[in-house]
């Protein structure tokens, strides 16, 4: 009965613990605690920003710029010596005014004023040539320039083209109806042209004597009495 005892002891201790052991082995476990999902990282956006190179439209600018400073400065300096030559062209300097007036062409070629001031003192130096190709060049480069028709049939007349400076001058007159000076340049070209015309009629005249007198000596050679050379009669003999 007394060994039987100590394993009834056993057995209750035995009954009694294993409560405490089972809670002990819980409380002994890990503790895990239950978090919320970690959410997926969203994507990150890189923002690239792309520069462009504006050096080349820059030097663009600038040469712009260059040029349009240069394109003022050479049109100041052209009026400048334009200026030049008429004071010299007053004085009556015509060799320095004509030198002024084509430096000042050298910046600005299609002037037609300065253009127009050269013919005028290439005609006062008696080259009416170079004055009559200043006066076309005048012309073309503005047509409705009414001085530049004036200057070309002043240098047309000096040259002996009467019929285009009648022509000149009409335009001008045409743009400048109450231009007394014109309106006597008109006159005396118109006079000129028929005095040239009544003078080639005499030209004609003698050209026409001069072919006819080798003819009219034939004819006359031809009218007079032909005569027969006969020989010599011998003397009589004695």
């Amino acid at each position: 009965a007394q060994k039987a005892a100590p394993k009834a002891d056993s057995a209750e201790d035995v009954d009694e613990n294993p409560p405490a052991v089972a809670l002990d082995a819980r409380a002994s476990l890990p503790t895990t605690t239950s978090s919320p999902p970690t959410p997926a990282a969203k994507p990150t956006r890189t923002r690239v920003v792309i520069e462009e190179d504006d050096s080349e439209d820059e030097e663009e600018k600038e040469a712009g710029s260059s040029s349009a400073k240069n394109e003022a400065d050479s049109a100041q300096r052209a009026e400048q010596l334009k200026e030049e030559g008429n004071a010299f062209f007053k004085k009556g300097d015509m060799d320095r005014a004509v030198e002024c007036y084509t430096m000042s062409l050298a910046h600005s070629p299609d002037n037609e004023f300065v253009l127009c001031n050269r013919s005028a003192a290439y005609l006062k130096k008696g080259n009416s040539v170079a004055a009559l190709q200043d006066g076309d060049a005048a012309v073309r480069a503005n047509p409705q320039h009414t001085k530049a028709f004036h200057r070309r049939g002043a240098a047309r007349r000096a040259a002996g083209d009467l019929p285009g400076a009648l022509e000149d001058f009409q335009k001008v007159q045409a743009e400048l109806p109450g231009n007394q000076q014109v309106q006597a340049d008109i006159v005396q070209i118109k006079q000129d042209i028929d005095l040239a015309q009544k003078a080639a009629p005499k030209a004609d005249s003698a050209e026409d004597v001069d072919e006819n007198p080798p003819a009219v000596a034939l004819d006359a050679r031809a009218s007079l009495p032909t005569t027969t050379s006969s020989p010599p009669t011998p003397a009589a003999k004695p």
